[in-house]
């Protein structure tokens, strides 16, 4: 169901703890007893309203026990996903259901197992129970289908250069890897072109797309293509270094463009022939920034 649809059955309303925009998803039975607020979705200008929401999120609360508060959850859930490991990671108490790229994860932070300055969060403040409470978060994986048209850009796909991906990025990873909802309309499920596009961007035989592949596969008509831009920063208190980035149309109510970054390189302008000989493939403009400092 797109977020326009999800809006107009359920309605936008501030958060009172969190103070910001979600549409609330009533449901007759509640994901776990214990629930605070109910299952609900962020509703942020960045989010196209023409695509489904991927991320759904509450809190349960059942004492001051942040360790009873996810056990007595996870026991729950267990009952129809199956048993799930309750362990501390990092400064939290953690367990989670992975199903390829969707997941039901859950989360505290034990007052016992923080480091440092306590930090001043108004929602505390607003209600003291999200401190110690059990935060759900579900991730759905939904990336959307490429269409007939979109299967043959990919079909045709005709390479312009080698991008550089993470190292924890693989080829077997972004069956299972998540989408930002921020990017969702640029982004595609992948497929069977996934092998010959990853790591690489470049453009449909026609030139009617421009195509690249990292920690996910993007996808974007050449018309929405404002132009390109190498971001430089100088060693400062970081170390300095480089990114590329594609600024897209978003053809709805929000932000009017997007910046979707392509990659990045250690020095300041490693990128600054990458990116014109990209843009004059795509047959776009670029520019290169001013050289700011890394701090």
């Amino acid at each position: 169901m797109p977020r326009v649809e999800l809006e107009e059955r359920y309605g936008i309303s501030k958060h009172p703890a969190y103070d910001w925009n979600v549409i609330n998803i009533e449901t007759p039975t509640a994901i776990v007893d214990g629930l605070i607020y109910p299952l609900s979705v962020q509703a942020f200008p960045q989010f196209s309203p023409a695509l489904p929401a991927t991320e759904f999120g509450s809190i349960c609360y059942f004492g001051t026990s942040e360790r009873e508060n996810i056990r007595r959850a996870a026991k729950q859930l267990a009952r129809s996903l199956g048993e799930a490991t309750v362990a501390a990671r990092y400064n939290t108490i953690h367990c989670e259901w992975l199903f390829g790229a969707a997941a039901l994860s859950l989360t505290t932070w034990p007052a016992d197992m923080q480091r440092g300055p306590t930090l001043n969060n108004p929602s505390h403040q607003r209600d003291p129970r999200l401190a110690r409470g059990c935060h759900i978060a579900i991730r759905t994986g939904f990336r959307p289908s490429p269409t007939p048209i979109e299967r043959s850009w990919l079909d045709s796909f005709v390479p312009i250069s080698q991008i550089q991906v993470p190292r924890t990025v693989t080829v077997g990873g972004i069956a299972s890897s998540s989408a930002q909802q921020s990017e969702l309309e640029f982004i595609r499920e992948p497929g069977v072109e996934l092998e010959r596009v990853f790591g690489q961007i470049g453009r449909s035989a026609d030139g009617a797309a421009l195509i690249f592949c990292h920690a996910q596969l993007y996808l974007i008509p050449v018309t929405d293509v404002v132009g390109f831009r190498a971001e430089r920063m100088q060693r400062a208190k970081g170390p300095g270094g480089s990114y590329l980035q594609v600024e897209c149309r978003t053809h709805y109510a929000g932000p009017a463009t997007k910046k979707l970054t392509i990659f990045s390189a250690d020095g300041p302008d490693d990128l600054n022939e990458l990116t014109q000989e990209i843009a004059a493939a795509i047959g776009k403009p670029f520019a290169l920034s001013e050289y700011f400092a890394d701090v």
